[in-house]
Order: C-alpha cells, then structure tokens, then sequence
C-alpha cells in the first residue's frame, strides 16, 4: 500500500506520541542518495557530529522506496538505522498502518478476529485509559453505565476507529510485558 504525504506524516507523529525517544528526523527522500545526504546532515547539523566521527558511521539503510524515514533505535544500539516510517510504525505499534489510518475493511478484518473468542469483547480501561482487562463473553452485560469501580468499559464494537487501534496498540503492548 503507497502511503500519501500526509499520512506518512500522521504516522511519525503517533510515532512520536507511542516512543519519542527511539526516532529521530524526518527524511522526506526519493533516492538511497538522497536518504544517505540527509542523514549525514542531521548528524552534522541536529546532532552535531563532526567530520572525524562521520567517517566511521555505517548507516544501515532498509530502502522500501520514496517515502519518510528516520533514525530508529540509535539510542539503544549502536546502529544508525534509517528506516521507512511505516516499518517502524508496524514494529513499534505491532498494528497495521491500514487500521490506522481508517481503512475500514482493514478495521472490520481485525475486529472480526477477536469475535471469534465470544459474541462479546469487552475492554475496560483505567482512569488514564490504559487498557487493563479485556473480557470475553457469550452474553451481554448490563453495565450500569459502563462503569465499575472507577472503570471504564468498552465493548469493541463500540470504539471507533482510533479507539480500536489504541485497543490493538496497547493489548500488544501489555502481552509482550506479560501483564495480560
């Protein structure tokens, strides 16, 4: 899927909303040449690197054509990985960039995967809307409000569509740490 302008855009910015720290610059390229100037400008420019310490930078490059890229995890490892946004929106999220960007058969596909653990999905939220629980059921619950203890519930088919990616983004999340 070719991903416009404005929706590589939208993509770096949840990036920097998810995990501001593991990216860095916006490279808006057509060419690997043009990728590797831009970069080494950063670096000399934003970052302040000199020319001695360019010398030495290998920059891992993982060209999937034109598009924003940016710097992915050079805090953390001594690499200086350029990487296509939506890569790093795929690796980070562990949600396709289709579902958030609204693609609704996108969305309806997904959301049709958990329904085949109960009629009913439930995911109950802190007061931070951090997701702590999701519940399955075979019958609908009568929730006065759909609040309990000072939480929120949520059936999934009520979310819309940023909800529901919140959902996804936030079950993968707290699966990998082993909380749920």
């Amino acid at each position: 899927m070719e991903l416009s302008h404005n929706e590589q855009k939208e993509l770096y910015e949840e990036m920097l909303n998810v995990n501001e720290e593991n990216i860095e610059g916006a490279f808006f390229v057509s060419s690997i040449e043009e990728l590797k100037r831009k970069a080494i400008e950063f670096l000399m420019i934003e970052l302040e690197y000199d020319q001695m310490d360019l010398e030495d930078i290998d920059l891992e490059i993982r060209w999937k054509g034109k598009g924003l890229y940016s710097f992915w995890g050079r805090y953390f490892t001594n690499n200086h990985s350029l990487v296509h946004i939506s890569e790093i929106f795929e690796d980070e999220t562990e949600v396709l960039t289709s579902i958030f960007l609204g693609n609704l058969t996108a969305i309806e596909r997904e959301r049709s995967k958990w329904y085949e653990y109960g009629d009913f999905i439930y995911a109950i939220w802190n007061n931070c809307f951090d997701l702590v629980e999701v519940v399955y059921s075979d019958e609908e619950e009568k929730m006065l409000e759909r609040r309990r203890g000072g939480y929120l519930i949520s059936e999934l088919r009520e979310l819309d569509n940023y909800g529901f990616y919140d959902f996804l983004r936030q079950y993968a999340e707290k699966t990998r740490m082993g909380v749920l």
